[in-house]
């Protein structure tokens, strides 16, 4: 399978569900459209529109996971989106936080809209992924499996953070300690992966012990992604909005190197 067909088949699903949730509830307020900008369904003037989305690998991921032990994909899908909701609440406060004017080849919320409506944008995502979390429990889900299902997400999100605020701090740094560097990347961008990992397959197996191997997995593919991505930050010509990522550094042993953060 491509990788196009793994998002059709996996991520297009997701968008979908999430598109609807949208379309069952109108609303006048702008924030709520400027969400719908942020996850490509309007353009910058607010009007209906396609535009580029995101890999959708963190729902991707969860579906693969849970598909190893049910055949169909139904019960996880609103799992697999309130995965996807959280990760672009994280990317809406990091546009901020970074200053950064362009997403997915667009204007970011807050660039076209200010601060204040990017905020808003950020919560109304991070919200809307908790209620997606809890249908969980129309689709059948036991309240004993929603509650270790919340508990680890909860424990992701805290990671993400955490990992958010140790990124920041070492752009007011002159030298990063490839240790400190791992565990920060571990946090921000490996936690959320080894949830969507743990959380496919625990829905799937409802083996708590087995799930967390999958969460390990998800975890240490994270942290490879994100050095793969920094190293092409830092050495590939090509890399995309190379020229708008904000330059870092750390010292491994007596060289230091600059990085970019994707």
């Amino acid at each position: 399978m491509t990788p196009k067909e793994m998002i059709e088949t996996y991520g297009v699903p997701v968008d979908r569900l999430m598109q609807k949730w949208f379309i069952d509830h109108p609303s006048t307020i702008p924030a709520y459209k400027m969400t719908e900008y942020h996850l490509g369904w309007r353009d910058r003037s607010l009007a209906p529109s396609k535009a580029p989305q995101g890999k959708m690998l963190r729902p991707v991921l969860c579906l693969l996971s849970y598909q190893i032990f049910r055949d169909t994909l139904e019960t996880a899908l609103p799992l697999a989106a309130a995965i996807e909701l959280y990760h672009n609440h994280t990317l809406v406060l990091d546009d901020i936080q970074d200053s950064d004017d362009f997403r997915r080849g667009r204007p970011t919320v807050w660039s076209l809209w200010g601060i204040g409506q990017g905020i808003n944008v950020g919560l109304i995502l991070g919200y809307l992924s908790g209620k997606f979390l809890l249908s969980l429990s129309q689709k059948g889900t036991s309240k004993e499996n929603l509650f270790a299902l919340e508990a680890q997400m909860n424990e992701a999100m805290v990671e993400v953070a955490e990992g958010q605020s140790l990124d920041l701090d070492f752009e007011t740094r002159m030298s990063v300690e490839p240790s400190e560097y791992l565990t920060m990347i571990g946090k921000k961008t490996g936690a959320l992966i080894g949830f969507s990992t743990y959380g496919g397959a625990f829905l799937g197996s409802k083996d708590q012990a087995l799930a967390l191997k999958f969460k390990d997995f998800g975890r240490k593919l994270g942290v490879a992604m994100q050095i793969k991505d920094d190293l092409v930050g830092i050495w590939g010509g090509g890399a995309n909005n190379r020229e708008k990522r904000k330059p870092k550094t750390f010292e491994g042993g007596k060289k230091r190197f600059h990085f970019f953060k994707p």
